[in-house]
């Protein structure tokens, strides 16, 4: 690294990654990395500089790479604020010039940005595509992958593809087949695909602003590409018999888990005792819903979907909000959530232990008595 960082502008000093014992293109890509983090923090700058500064330097006639290597700037990048100020053409027509300096007027400004192109061994086009051939061919350390093929194997994954996401979050909740199921940071879409795949089997809570309206969509919480979300089965028996049938169920009967329709809790009822809790959830984090418990409450039940924060402060407060609106109303809680606490080797001061949480939790029922012989 120390290496690298010393390289500047110019090239890799020969024979650094046998030196350092590590493989030449593992050393390129730190390189560029350090370069490319100092360009980020700073492009705003020499922007601001392009106009005044820069362009008087170099009408006085220092060329773009000196200059280039004065300020700690990338010369291709730095070629590019010149030829929009010198030759004073739009941003978005930079571009176009730079692909076809043939067409750049001005003689010396055409020649600076060739050898600019020429001189930067991190931003010009030649070095990118060279940075895309990387792994094209195996390393003499590293068994033979082909770095093209395997790009496409993983942009092909699910995970790249927000699509496929959806489509198979949609199918883990169909096969679940489960009476409840809470869901986070679910975007615009996937809500969209829950209530038009499942809108048939589950009603599917999303957050309220308000309990003004419970029954009209208008009311959900702004920013839904980050939302928690409650499902909830409408056709519940009360029969627990294995060979129930479902298909002779009367839905008029046995709708959600008791006998009515869900109803959406906002997240600023439940928070309104709890200011510090509030503070800390953003819009769409928690979702709630009223409904009647069935099978799994002798009352009515809240169900609440809550994503925490990446620290996981606000995921007691949360939970102490959620158990005291349900006692104050006399219902039972079933809570789904993204705590965010951590392991042993990952905690660090000011996140949430899974100690700590597991010591928040209320004790495990005692197990049923043994069957009378």
């Amino acid at each position: 690294v120390a290496v690298a960082e010393r390289a500047g502008q110019g090239e890799l000093p020969a024979g650094a990654a046998a030196a350092l014992g590590v493989d030449p293109h593992a050393l390129a890509s730190i390189w560029h990395q350090l370069h490319a983090s100092r360009v980020r923090k700073t492009a705003h700058l020499h922007r601001e500089r392009a106009a005044t500064e820069y362009r008087a330097a170099w009408e006085r006639g220092e060329s773009v790479v000196a200059m280039a290597a004065r300020v700690d700037f990338s010369a291709y990048l730095l070629a590019r604020l010149l030829v929009e100020v010198v030759a004073e053409v739009p941003k978005k027509a930079v571009g176009e010039l730079v692909r076809q300096p043939e067409r750049i007027e001005d003689a010396r400004l055409r020649a600076e940005l060739l050898k600019a192109v020429a001189a930067d061994p991190h931003y010009a086009p030649r070095h990118d595509a060279a940075r895309r051939d990387v792994g094209s061919s195996s390393s003499p350390q590293s068994s033979p992958i082909q770095w093209r093929a395997l790009k496409r194997v993983l942009t092909a994954s699910p995970m790249c593809d927000p699509a496929a996401k959806v489509r198979r979050t949609v199918e883990l909740v169909r096969g679940a087949d489960a009476d409840v199921a809470t869901l986070q940071e679910v975007s615009g879409r996937l809500l969209g695909a829950l209530r038009r795949e499942l809108g048939d089997a589950y009603d599917v809570i999303a957050p309220l602003v308000n309990d003004d309206d419970a029954a009209t969509r208008d009311n959900e919480a702004p920013g839904t590409d980050q939302a928690s979300v409650v499902l909830v089965r409408k056709e519940r028996s009360a029969s627990t018999d294995d060979d129930d049938d479902r298909s002779t169920r009367r839905p008029e009967a046995d709708r959600g888990l008791g006998c009515a329709p869900p109803r959406a809790v906002a997240a600023a009822d439940i928070l309104s005792a709890a200011p510090a809790a509030a503070a800390m959830v953003a819009p769409g984090d928690l979702c709630a819903c009223r409904v009647a418990g069935g099978s799994l409450s002798h009352g009515e039940l809240l169900i609440a979907s809550f994503h925490g924060d990446t620290d996981g402060a606000a995921t007691l407060p949360v939970l102490d909000a959620l158990e005291a609106y349900a006692r104050s109303n006399q219902l039972d809680l079933l809570v789904g959530l993204d705590a965010n606490c951590y392991a042993d080797d990952r905690a660090r001061p000011g996140v949430l232990h899974w100690r700590t949480l597991a010591e928040w939790l209320p004790p495990p029922p005692p197990p049923p008595p043994p069957p009378r012989l």
